[in-house]
């Protein structure tokens, strides 16, 4: 496991200490409602400096702490500090993100992350796309058979955050894929 995490939602990369924090951080990279994911290893408060190791999430124009149970507890300075300026708070279980129908599809994909896309490839995915809308993965794939590796291209390319898979069931032929926002 690395010891840092960084997606296309990311402002920059967060150290991560577990398992249990990269796979909330993955589920958070997927999930349409959170726009972006921070992080701040410490916070100024009131002429003081003190150690945070707080996650922030921004959902549909609004900010909120995050507490990862079990694995990460903002101090509660600093959880004091954040309602003061408004800032919500959301606690996430690991043991729910785990339970949730999506949580095999996040992982799927998200083993892409490295991968890298040929640009004739990438242009085939976003004309076909933009000509069609939004196309099962059966129907995408047949239009790049002469690609290798056109599937994990795809995820590849939704872990950039540059299309947009449907995690509502299990992957399968069926699933749709649209341009990314």
């Amino acid at each position: 496991m690395t010891n840092t995490f960084r997606s296309f939602k990311t402002i920059k990369s967060i150290p991560v200490r577990s398992d249990a924090v990269r796979d909330v951080l993955v589920h958070l990279t997927f999930d349409p409602k959170v726009t972006a994911i921070d992080h701040f290893d410490d916070i100024s408060l009131e002429d003081a400096s003190i150690p945070a190791e707080a996650i922030f999430v921004k959902i549909t124009m609004r900010r909120y702490l995050l507490e990862i149970e079990p694995a990460v507890r903002t101090a509660r300075r600093v959880a004091d500090y954040a309602g003061r300026l408004g800032i919500g708070r959301r606690v996430i279980t690991t043991a729910d993100i785990r339970r949730l129908p999506c949580y095999a599809n996040v992982q799927e994909i998200w083993r892409h992350a490295d991968g890298t896309v040929p640009v004739a490839l990438r242009m085939r995915v976003f004309s076909q796309l933009r000509k069609q809308g939004a196309l099962p993965m059966a129907e995408l794939m047949k239009s790049l058979r002469e690609f290798d590796a056109a599937k994990d291209a795809l995820m590849s390319l939704a872990c950039f955050g540059l299309i947009r898979i449907d995690l509502n069931a299990p992957l399968s032929s069926g699933t749709l894929i649209r341009i990314a926002n």
